[in-house]
């Protein structure tokens, strides 16, 4: 038989992984001890997702020892080929841009709404 319970809290789903790159400069890496293909997979996401709310630019590469995570960029202004759209994701918009002078014109403008 079945007992009802009341008030009891709902656990979230997932675990959460936690990465140090809110902490991180361009150029810097840390490395996820990873066991499996499983593993690799699951940092990588958590990684790219983690980044994605931030608002930065990661790249992840698999290593012997696991995996790689480097800090690319402080902004996820992109460089893509005969591509140029502005996306807004929860609040924060993303530039997919198609030519490099593209991207400078809008790091400028970027630049000069934060002055």
């Amino acid at each position: 038989m079945f007992t009802i319970e009341k008030h009891v809290p709902l656990p979230s789903k997932r675990i959460a992984r936690e990465t140090p790159l809110e902490n991180m400069q361009v150029g810097d890496s840390f490395l996820v001890p990873c066991k499996n293909a499983q593993d690799f997979q699951n940092w990588a996401h958590c990684s790219h997702v983690q980044a994605r709310q931030l608002g930065i630019g990661i790249t992840t590469r698999r290593m012997p020892d696991g995996l790689r995570v480097w800090k690319t960029s402080n902004s996820m202004i992109r460089v893509v080929p005969k591509q140029k759209v502005i996306r807004r994701r929860k609040g924060k918009e993303i530039i997919v841009a198609n030519t490099p002078s593209v991207v400078e014109k809008i790091k400028q403008l970027v630049a000069g709404e934060k002055a």
